[in-house]
């Protein structure tokens, strides 16, 4: 179909600041009908910190996935994440949907998705490090844990725009946006 939206896919290791760009560019184009920011279902209580998502328990995520309620879900982390099935009809109507996904799950993505474009936020080690260590929910040992986690098998098979997030992040925000009013 040439008017499907892209689906376009945020991924990025944790504490790239991948929540504060989304957050940044969604205050830059939220007043356009031609995108579409797409809320998580996370088996993570509200209150968490982090992004703001709909909360569910393992047992309702589990009832809503074998309901077929989530076109694309994944775990990590011990949690289990779903975006929801009412964004097929948004890109079948042209809508383009921003959603943070895991980078394990662009593969499955490319699968469900007519038109798939990947934005990885990425950022140094130490600036990495320090952010972990800022939002203060994993201990040194996650933190370390989650730094040593390579998942990277599904860049060459992708188109893959990358965003560096080491300074202000209005400079990423832009980018960002950038990106995004390129395919409009």
């Amino acid at each position: 179909m040439a008017n499907t939206g892209y689906f376009i896919a945020v991924v990025g290791a944790s504490g790239v600041g991948k929540d504060t760009i989304l957050d940044g560019v969604k205050t830059k184009i939220n007043h356009r009908d031609d995108f579409h920011f797409t809320k998580r279902f996370i088996t993570r209580p509200q209150n968490a910190g982090g992004e703001d998502h709909i909360p569910l328990s393992v047992d309702e995520f589990k009832s809503q996935q074998q309901q077929g309620n989530f076109a694309l879900w994944w775990t990590a982390h011990n949690l289990f994440y779903g975006l929801p099935k009412n964004i097929l009809p948004k890109l079948n109507q042209g809508q383009n949907v921003i959603a943070n996904i895991s980078r394990k799950s662009v593969a499955d993505a490319a699968h469900i998705f007519n038109k798939l474009l990947v934005i990885e936020i990425t950022a140094s080690p130490d600036v990495i490090s320090q952010r972990l260590r800022a939002r203060g929910r994993e201990t040194q040992a996650e933190i370390t844990k989650r730094q040593a986690r390579k998942v990277n098998d599904w860049a060459s098979s992708q188109k893959v725009i990358s965003v560096l997030n080491d300074d202000e992040p209005q400079i990423a925000i832009d980018q960002f946006v950038n990106t995004l009013l390129s395919l409009a």
